[in-house]
């Protein structure tokens, strides 16, 4: 089907061709002399041969001109034309019938999917609204009339900064002007904001609308009223805020006691002369060692999560954590190419406890590195290994399980609970008497590059 604007012909009344223009010729492939006199349903012209459009010309005798939209299945695909029809008359009497045609299918579709984009927009909960480059509101849904409480008609060519209130009006507007200036590609935050006598909390979204040659023509922001949610977490924030005053406060009741314990112990030990009863003492600091450090466990563990996930330097994270301590005789390879992990802040303590497991179970480690392997789709591996005897295949799978080891067994369960957070998972993948690997799985909303690189090989 060729698709060509403004099909024009006249037709008598028994539909007989009088007149057609030069889109009709193109379009029909016909010559004229081919055409004048002819009916036009036999000239079997894909939209002359619709039964839809021919009831149309035979039926309609109105006087004036009549405007229509006809669907009609062309070569196994439905088309949409308009079709204007006009009386031609002289002197009263009625001379013929001029029909312009038009497919416009694709304009059709277009417009079905504004009315389509527009219900999503005027259904939606959230508030969605259009912000010219001068400010002024020029779109405002009915979420956005439920959360601040404001009509279109009173909201629609104001400046925006009129729904917020003074005291956060010069924030906002310094935020827009970012966002609308290029500054920025958009803005993701929370707010807290009064509407009538009532603190609502909102996330919103800035957003520039582009037109079609990337130049920026205006905003639109959307904003969702996250006040249940708010007050949930402040509750949970609340309750947790008290349970860890309640653990801190049986922690260090725990602790006083086992230092008088401790110091009993001590003070025992002058009148005990026999040697089984020196065992006994003995046994019970080592009960007592391996319950400070179960309430140093429980002060860590509880720890992890409190705090919002960040974004930390890989290389600089290892660096601060074993500058300190790492003996000399241990040199740590470093290539993780300057990137950054999405993490709890206590992934300090997680790569701590790696390296301390791998001194304190590898024997004779005179060799470390951790290398991050990033994967082309996103998200990479971050491994570290040492030159120790390994782990046997019959442990991998449960080193990380609370309990197991042969100190506390809680440092590698802990390394395995703060990774877990931000969606990282850690495996054991060396070989005995070769050293141990450990694996770390990064997901590709946790790793980025940094802007600055850093070197890709350093060594301690």
């Amino acid at each position: 089907m060729i698709s060509l604007p403004h099909l024009f012909s006249s037709l008598t009344s028994n539909l007989r061709v009088v007149f057609v223009n030069d889109s009709f010729l193109k379009f029909s492939k016909m010559v004229r002399d081919d055409i004048i006199g002819k009916q036009i349903d036999a000239l079997h012209l894909d939209i002359f041969s619709s039964p839809d459009i021919i009831r149309l010309l035979r039926h309609t005798h109105h006087e004036g001109i009549e405007h229509h939209h006809v669907t009609c299945q062309v070569h196994d695909t439905y088309h949409v034309y308009s079709i204007t029809r006009a009386k031609i008359s002289f002197s009263h009497q009625y001379i013929a019938t001029a029909i312009i045609a038009e497919d416009i299918t694709e304009k059709h579709k277009h417009e079905e999917k504004i009315q389509f984009l527009a219900s999503i927009v005027s259904s939606s909960d959230d508030g969605i609204i259009g912000v010219d480059l001068n400010g002024s509101v020029i779109s405002w849904n009915g979420g956005a009339e439920k959360i601040f409480k404001i009509s279109a008609s009173d909201v629609i060519g104001h400046h925006i900064s009129s729904i917020f209130p003074p005291d956060k009006k010069t924030r906002f507007s310094e935020v827009l002007d970012r966002v609308m200036t290029g500054k920025v590609a958009g803005l993701k935050d929370t707010a807290q904001i009064p509407i009538h006598d009532r603190l609502v909390d909102i996330s919103y979204t800035i957003s520039p609308i582009k037109s079609d040659s990337d130049e920026i023509i205006g905003l639109s922001l959307i904003i969702r009223d996250i006040s249940d949610f708010a007050a949930t977490q402040r509750a949970l924030f609340s309750s947790k805020k008290k349970l860890h005053i309640l653990s801190s406060i049986t922690r260090h009741d725990i602790l006083n006691q086992l230092q008088a314990l401790d110091a009993f112990t001590d003070l025992l030990e002058a009148f005990v002369q026999d040697p089984q009863g020196h065992e006994y003492l003995e046994y019970i600091r080592t009960c007592s060692t391996t319950i400070r450090q179960h309430i140093q466990f429980t002060r860590e563990y509880q720890e992890i999560g409190d705090n919002i996930p960040i974004w930390q330097n890989i290389e600089r994270l290892v660096r601060a954590t074993v500058v300190d301590w790492l003996p000399a005789s241990v040199h740590l390879t470093i290539q993780t190419e300057g990137y950054e992990i999405l993490s709890d802040p206590m992934l300090m303590l997680a790569l701590y406890n790696l390296v301390e497991n791998s001194l304190r179970h590898g024997k004779r480690v005179t060799e470390m590195s951790i290398v991050l392997i990033p994967h082309h789709t996103g998200g990479g591996r971050l491994i570290f290994e040492d030159n120790g005897i390994g782990v046997p295949a019959s442990k991998k799978s449960i080193i990380f399980e609370k309990g197991y080891g042969e100190n506390t067994g809680l440092g590698l369960f802990l390394v395995r609970e703060i990774l877990a957070i931000t969606g990282l998972s850690i495996e054991e993948t060396g070989e005995e008497n070769k050293g141990a690997r450990f694996e770390i799985t990064i997901p590709a909303h946790a790793l980025r590059r940094t802007t600055h690189q850093s070197e890709m090989q350093r060594q301690i």
